[in-house]
């Protein structure tokens, strides 16, 4: 982080060549619990909670044995013509989430369909203006990822929470949720190929939060091998994102 140039702080007072990152970083284990927080001294405080929901969002959704099928394979059907189904092992990280919950698949070209995430998929939403289409709909019907996610604050995505969680008395079952972020700076995190856990960082850019990301977890980064990354799984022949690297992060 202090050696990436920033894209969001102002030169140094003596005019040296490109001010660098502060960055808050967050460690969660599989059942979101903060193991590590650390903020950079001057980096934004609300980076706080968006890195810590950035490393529960990624914990959740790469673990095969808690991830539930309505999250990761249902809104991937009308569209996955890949010739396997998605392993739910794949590690994804919250660049890949807002791929998939863009308004056009793939991102910028005129007239494609929604995203398997986005809310214009809903039944009640014009899918080309974005605007109702008659009286308001229910909540309640709003089931794509970023539809469910809008209008049930602070959830992981359907995370039901876990057993191991005791979350204090008269307090919701789902413990260690802060909502989802849709937009870069994470990756999943294992040992022996086996998730153990999130890793979030936030502070500047999108581009720079995914190098730190990078450079941060590099021991800890699935292999691509034994576990499958986002950037190797095709949803309707376009390639899913995993993370992305500014040219010259160092400049």
């Amino acid at each position: 982080a202090e050696v990436t140039r920033a894209a969001v702080r102002l030169e140094a007072p003596d005019q040296s060549p490109g001010a660098r990152t502060r960055m808050v970083f967050a460690v969660t284990d599989t059942n979101g619990e903060v193991l590590g927080l650390y903020r950079m001294q001057d980096a934004t405080t609300f980076s706080i909670d968006v890195a810590v929901a950035k490393a529960r969002n990624v914990a959740y959704y790469s673990d095969p044995n808690d991830v539930l099928p309505i999250d990761k394979d249902t809104p991937f059907d009308p569209n996955n013509t890949s010739p396997e189904p998605i392993d739910p092992a794949t590690a994804f990280t919250n660049r890949t989430f807002r791929y998939l919950s863009e308004p056009r698949f793939p991102d910028g070209v005129d007239g494609t369909p929604a995203a398997p995430f986005s809310i214009l998929n809903n039944p009640s939403i014009d899918p080309t203006t974005g605007e109702n289409i008659g009286a308001p709909a229910a909540a309640s019907t709003f089931t794509s990822v970023l539809g469910y996610d809008a209008f049930n604050p602070q959830t992981n995505f359907r995370d039901p929470g876990d057993a191991g969680v005791m979350p204090a008395v008269g307090a919701s079952t789902r413990a260690n949720q802060n909502g989802v972020v849709f937009f870069p700076g994470s990756t999943p995190l294992y040992i022996n190929n086996q998730i153990v856990g999130g890793f979030g960082v936030s502070g500047d850019g999108v581009d720079q939060d995914d190098v730190v990301t990078y450079l941060g977890a590099t021991e800890f980064l699935p292999d691509g091998v034994n576990i499958p990354r986002a950037d190797q799984v095709f949803v309707d022949g376009v390639r899913l994102p995993y993370q992305k690297f500014l040219r010259n992060p160092f400049g």
